[in-house]
Order: structure tokens, then C-alpha cells, then sequence
């Protein structure tokens, strides 16, 4: 048997008002030549800090990348 460990020692998400705007800010931060990748689908959501909305409580598309290393 052979386990297998990734561990995502950088993480962020970036959010914006559409996926295209979210990879042009991975683009223009040059993410994928730091070592970064999409960990799971990007998604429209709705955000919260407690009980009070963020973006004026419109949707938001997010997408989590992460570097391992």
C-alpha cells in the first residue's frame, strides 16, 4: 500500500464578478508560475462576515487555488 500526502501549504481564492475576470487576475499575478492550481470548481456564492453580506450581497464567482509542495 502507498499513501500518497499533498498538502496545500499556500491557499487563496480569488473572488470577482465573472470567472473570466478571476483567471485574469491569476494570469496578471503570474499564479501559475508560482506554483499554483485550481483545487475545485469555480462558483457563483454569496458572501458573508457574520450576520452582514459583503458585495453589497450580489453573487460572486470564487475560485481556491493552491500550491503544494
Amino acid at each position: 500500500m502507498t499513501a500518497y500526502t499533498t498538502q496545500a501549504t499556500d491557499t487563496l481564492t480569488i473572488v470577482a464578478n465573472t470567472i473570466e475576470e478571476v483567471m485574469a487576475q491569476f494570469q496578471e499575478r503570474r499564479l501559475a508560475e508560482a506554483g499554483y492550481v485550481i483545487v475545485g470548481p469555480a462558483r457563483r456564492q454569496q458572501f458573508t462576515l457574520g450576520h452582514e453580506p459583503l458585495f453589497a450581497g450580489a453573487q460572486m464567482v470564487a475560485a481556491t487555488f493552491a500550491r503544494t509542495h
